[in-house]
C-alpha cells in the first residue's frame, strides 16, 4: 500500500501547491489554524499577561514594601527584578 500512497501524494502534491501559492497571491487566507495566527495570538496573549502584571504590581496593598525592597534591594538579591 505504501507505494500506491507515495504515487498519489506524488500526483495531488504539485496541485496542492499550486492551490497554495494562487492563495497566496489572490490575498486568500488559509482556512484553519496558521503557523501566522498562532504566533500573532502567543504576542497578543504575552503582552497582556505583561499588562496585567504590571497592573497587578502597581494596585497591590504592599506597593509601598516592594518599592522599598526595590530600592534598597541590590538588583541580583532583588525577587522583584526577576528576568523571565
Amino acid at each position: 500500500m505504501l507505494a500506491e500512497y507515495e504515487a498519489e501524494l506524488r500526483e495531488i502534491g504539485p496541485n496542492n501547491r499550486a492551490k497554495k501559492e494562487y492563495d497566496r497571491k489572490e490575498g486568500i487566507k488559509a482556512p484553519g489554524y496558521t503557523r501566522e495566527e498562532r504566533w500573532a495570538q502567543y504576542v497578543e496573549d504575552e503582552e497582556k499577561k505583561a499588562d496585567t502584571a504590571k497592573k497587578d504590581k502597581e494596585n497591590t496593598m504592599f506597593k509601598d514594601y516592594n518599592d522599598l525592597v526595590e530600592q534598597t534591594t541590590p538588583v541580583s538579591q532583588n525577587p522583584h527584578n526577576r528576568t523571565s
